[in-house]
């Protein structure tokens, strides 16, 4: 849905609207800007969730992530600490292919631990917190690649425990789009 959280973020602005809905412009032609609080983003965030389920009618169906983007959802749920592991082995392993050996693969999977376990024990991380470390600070600020991530993390899921995927908020959506495709 790419609206972005209030947590950590640089103040998020709106047009400033006259009394008929119109933009405000200043002396220079340019569009006034004003911050939006956080509940008008959260408003936003829910709007625009609905606006895009709203869009399609049957037998098409939009799942839609209830945050943001697929992986802060993703960061956000029960799976955050693996997607944690997956994006740190991303950003450590600059290769090309992101190609590491098993070794290595242990090794960074035990320091993408200790540096979740900080944030959760020492720094007192909310979750959305973490989730920001991981999505906004990690890949998007250090360019990792969304699509390396997805298959480095596709293979820590394959053994992952997934009770309590179906009851996470932040994957629900996820579980629902398997099911319509699969019927199940």
């Amino acid at each position: 849905m790419d609206v972005r959280p209030f947590i950590h973020e640089d103040k998020q602005t709106k047009n400033k609207k006259d009394e008929d809905g119109n933009n405000l412009k200043d002396e220079e032609g340019k569009t006034i800007k004003v911050e939006m609080t956080s509940v008008e983003i959260e408003e936003m965030r829910i709007n625009t969730a609905q606006d895009i389920r709203d869009k399609y009618e049957a037998p098409v169906t939009a799942f839609v992530a209830p945050y943001w983007t697929l992986e802060y959802s993703i960061a956000r749920s029960c799976l955050s600490e693996l997607f944690h592991q997956a994006v740190y082995i991303c950003h450590k392993t600059k290769s090309k292919d992101y190609v590491y050996n098993k070794e290595e693969k242990v090794a960074l999977i035990e320091k993408a631990k200790v540096e979740y376990k900080k944030w959760k024990d020492e720094d007192n991380l909310s979750v959305d917190e973490i989730a920001y470390n991981i999505y906004q600070k990690i890949m998007l600020d250090k360019k990792i690649s969304k699509a390396v991530v997805a298959q480095v993390f596709s293979d820590f899921i394959i053994d992952a425990d997934f009770e309590g995927v179906e009851a996470d908020e932040n994957l629900s959506y996820l579980v629902s789009a398997i099911k319509n495709v699969t019927g199940k």
